[in-house]
């Protein structure tokens, strides 16, 4: 995540008037959208599967694949935007989205939709890392951050609550692939406000990009989360054991370089913060908690119910009979 909310306005270049309102309302947006595209296969799995002649691997892989991305960019895309500026990270990342959405919605195979889905984790990560990062230089740090920090936390929670209903509505409208269509189409809205909104910010002295630190860590977390979908097919497998030794291998490496460099990615000296640990550690329960059950649930509720296009109470007592 973007280190900007612990710095100072005098740490940063800022390039343009700074507008508050504008920048929240980009911001927010962003990181609502994020979080519905995220959730979009929760609620159209079933079709989705149909339409592509998915099998339970693909499925799983459809709805792991943008988290794989977005463990991937995460921290890299926030130690860019910091470095090279927030708003053309964050215009990046809302482009990117919108071209895997369009690429998902035109998917043929599940294999392309995967990749689509990977792409939309890394273009949402570039979102996520920046969109905090930019309302924390737009708003002056006291009660209005605060608000304006409550705003943003509140928008991926509406996300999270209103993407599997709205993916759900345009299914059922006849097609899965609408959801994917109306989220490229709302990337592109978001990315012309963000060009118009927000202003750049980027620290006062950019460091050189780690490269070293980018690949490790981005192909760390890519190879752990693969080993972590795989792993659902059975833990004792040759391909899970090998992905989930190479993920910890390099982000092992990852660690041992950013301690060595003079300008790491991520300051490791932050982990001794109590404040800094805590809000890493709830971040990492709510989505393994809150994320991972929205994950399950409506697929359970919809495959137990006989594909919950019934709702007559013979139906739905057959219903929970199969699901026990």
């Amino acid at each position: 995540m973007s280190n900007a909310m612990t710095q100072e306005p005098s740490a940063a270049v800022t390039t343009g008037r700074a507008d508050p309102g504008g920048t929240l309302a980009v911001a927010a947006a962003g990181t609502l959208l994020v979080l519905v595209a995220f959730t979009t296969p929760l609620t159209t799995l079933a079709s989705t599967a149909a339409g592509l002649g998915a099998g339970p691997g693909a499925q799983a892989w459809v709805l792991s694949a943008m988290s794989l991305g977005a463990a991937a960019g995460l921290l890299s895309s926030g130690a860019i935007g910091d470095d090279y500026g927030r708003r053309r990270t964050f215009l990046a990342g809302t482009l990117l989205l919108a071209g895997s959405s369009v690429l998902g919605a035109l998917a043929p195979t599940a294999l392309v939709l995967v990749v689509a889905r990977v792409l939309q984790g890394l273009g949402g990560a570039a979102v996520l890392a920046c969109s905090l990062g930019l309302i924390g230089h737009a708003f002056p740090a006291g009660l209005t951050r605060a608000r304006a920090t409550g705003v943003w936390g509140a928008a991926i929670g509406a996300g999270v609550a209103v993407g599997p209903i709205l993916a759900a509505g345009l299914d059922s409208l006849g097609s899965w692939r609408l959801p994917y269509a109306a989220t490229a189409l709302a990337a592109a809205a978001l990315a012309v406000a963000g060009r118009a909104l927000l202003s750049e910010s980027r620290a006062s002295r950019p460091r050189s990009v780690d490269v070293a630190g980018t690949l490790l860590i981005g192909l760390g977390l890519a190879a752990f989360m693969a080993g972590l979908v795989e792993g659902r097919a059975g833990w004792d497998r040759l391909p899970v054991i090998v992905l989930l030794a190479v993920g910890l291998a390099l982000v092992g490496g990852f660690v041992a370089v950013e301690r060595r460099s003079a300008n790491p990615m991520l300051d490791l000296a932050l982990l001794r913060r109590p404040d800094f640990l805590g809000a890493t550690v709830a971040a990492l329960a709510a989505g393994a908690g809150i994320l991972a059950l929205s994950t399950v649930v409506p697929t359970l509720i919809e495959r137990g119910l006989g594909g919950g296009r019934c709702w007559h109470r013979s139906c739905f007592w057959r219903g929970r009979r199969r699901a026990w």
